[in-house]
């Protein structure tokens, strides 16, 4: 059974959690059913990036792209993010379990968490490179983990944190799973509130709409950009912090934007002052559990 992931350039965390997840709770389910292929961390239920032949889905969301068929016999479907993604694929709100990213805790290379008492910022990869966040956070006394890292040492930091201002969903889900008070902050303009809200609600929680940050700055460059198509006879592009297309992801990947940085510092003193969040720990026993009990089906079901 081959293990997709989304192969993002230069690695982002969330996305290769599922390069050794599986394996730890599902071992040998790579000698299971050669051809196949298992669907488990990420918003990759799209039609765009579904592989061909058999498909084994656990834990997987939409929120991207074009919506998969998966009426068809080469879909075994035991589990989805969330509440949303069901309602989306026509699928029953029973199969709305979780990510599987909630069952980090329960695996034993996470056992020995150092606690650091930090707070930790980690942006999503499409705004890591807008400003120098390491320098940045670190003026407000914030650390910042890139999410290009290693996948293992980054949910060793989070887990270990205090609380975590995330833009990264996975951020917070993996802060959520190990008990860590999380914040959501929207950065990019492609902030998917579907995938975000889709998760929550998996675990009962009603998600509010994030901080957002750079509000200012765009409102004036909105402002240049209409007198520019005025004077144009025409409209101005999107663009700004944040802005553009890629892959179907809604999010850009612009260099360093040196300007941007005292908005930033702001922005991110703000998020550390806001309310912080945490599932009730029943609930989350409960999604644990419930997606333990699917596993425990696949295991019986594939070898």
């Amino acid at each position: 059974m081959d293990i997709f992931h989304y192969p993002m350039e230069g690695g982002n965390f969330g996305d290769d959690l599922n390069l050794w997840l599986w394996d730890d709770l599902l071992p040998g389910c790579r000698d299971w059913a050669p051809g196949s292929h298992l669907l488990g961390v990420g918003t990759i239920l799209n039609a765009g990036l579904a592989p061909t032949g058999p498909k084994l889905v656990l834990g997987a969301g939409s929120g991207y792209g074009n919506l998969p068929d998966v009426a068809g016999p080469d879909w075994d479907i035991r589990a989805v993010r969330g509440p949303g993604t069901a309602a989306r694929l026509g699928l029953p709100q029973a199969l709305a379990v979780a990510d599987g990213a909630v069952l980090l805790p329960r695996l034993e290379r996470f056992s020995d968490i150092e606690t650091t008492g930090e707070t930790l910022f980690v942006p999503h990869w499409g705004s890591d490179l807008m400003v120098d966040w390491a320098a940045v956070a670190g003026a407000e006394g914030i650390a910042y983990q890139s999410p290009s890292a290693d996948a293992a040492a980054v949910v060793r930091r989070i887990a270990g944190a205090k609380r975590v201002i995330a833009e990264s969903m996975h951020a917070a889900i993996i802060a959520d799973a190990f008990g860590v008070p999380w914040r959501a902050v929207a950065i990019n303009r492609g902030f998917n509130m579907f995938k975000w809200r889709d998760w929550a609600a998996s675990l009962g929680h009603d998600l509010a709409a994030p901080q957002r940050f750079f509000a200012l700055p765009r409102r004036l460059q909105g402002l240049a950009e209409a007198l520019r198509g005025r004077r144009a006879g025409g409209a101005g592009a999107d663009g700004g912090p944040g802005g553009g297309q890629d892959g179907g992801h809604g999010v850009a990947r612009p260099g360093r934007t040196g300007w941007l940085a005292p908005f930033a510092r702001a922005d991110l003193a703000r998020a550390r002052r806001g309310r912080f969040h945490l599932t009730d720990r029943d609930r989350l026993a409960d999604a644990q559990a419930r997606f333990l009990g699917v596993l425990d089906t696949v295991a019986r079901d594939y070898p």
